[in-house]
């Protein structure tokens, strides 16, 4: 008896022509390292399929960009999915994260600890322990975890939406709320495991530390918004090399 092939890609949910733009140029540095991985644009946006793009799956706009994401990932093709979002940039291959999805339901990294203002943003340490942070992370296509991505959306469906925005209310704070304050994870046998932020998560207020303690070059996926215009990017590259000569944090 044949044994099913288990299969494996990426999705991307972009919706605007500044998220869209940025999903073609993070998926162009995945195809660099990863050449026989598929990988799928989900949006509401009414677009031809870029050429990056193995295909492009369209769904209804529910009206708020953090309920669609979510929604759009009851659509994913693969038995194993690595979601990445629009602004991320693949350096080094990143396959093994797929061979966890062997044992586990769910593969993420954890936000970076900071204290958060409105005036400015202190790095504390590399793990918030009580965060996980939603724009980077593996989920197979398990019973457990399906009935998990479906209480998730439920929960964000049910979201006054004038109030949703990064980092309130949104997409993360419920998928969180679920994991930590309901213990709704553990109620249903989910298996998650942990991979660091420094490596498979990088986020900007981390990045100052990672050079500090020399990890900087241990970046896989490195997770902020950045210029895909070509010019204004190499733009961008010509002043960060000035900073350095110069001596500066050029973050």
């Amino acid at each position: 008896m044949n044994k099913r092939i288990i299969t494996r890609g990426v999705l991307y949910f972009a919706q605007g022509k500044r998220f869209i733009d940025e999903a073609i140029f993070s998926a162009r540095t995945f195809r660099r390292h990863h050449k026989n991985v598929p990988i799928v644009l989900i949006t509401p946006d009414n677009i031809r399929k870029p050429s990056q793009f193995d295909d492009i799956i369209i769904i209804p706009d529910l009206g708020n960009p953090f309920k669609t994401k979510v929604s759009s990932l009851t659509r994913s093709p693969f038995d194993h999915t690595l979601f990445l979002d629009s602004d991320t940039i693949i350096k080094e291959s990143v396959y093994e994260l797929f061979d966890f999805l062997l044992n586990y339901d769910l593969v993420i990294a954890n936000r970076v600890l900071c204290e958060w203002n409105e005036a400015y943003t202190r790095f504390i340490d590399y793990v918030d322990p009580d965060c996980y942070n939603t724009g980077v992370f593996a989920f197979s296509k398990s019973p457990i975890m399906t009935a998990f991505i479906n209480e998730w959306i439920k929960r964000v469906l049910e979201e006054d939406s004038s109030r949703m925005r990064s980092g309130y209310f949104c997409d993360q704070h419920h998928f969180n709320e679920l994991l930590f304050k309901d213990q709704f994870g553990k109620k249903i046998g989910l298996k998650l495991v942990e991979v660091p932020n420094k490596k498979y998560n990088a986020r900007p207020h981390l990045l100052p530390q990672l050079k500090i303690d020399k990890e900087f070059d241990e970046i896989k996926i490195l997770h902020h918004h950045f210029e895909t215009n070509p010019i204004k990017r190499l733009r961008g590259f010509a002043g960060r090399i000035k900073a350095r000569v110069l001596g500066k944090n050029s973050y």
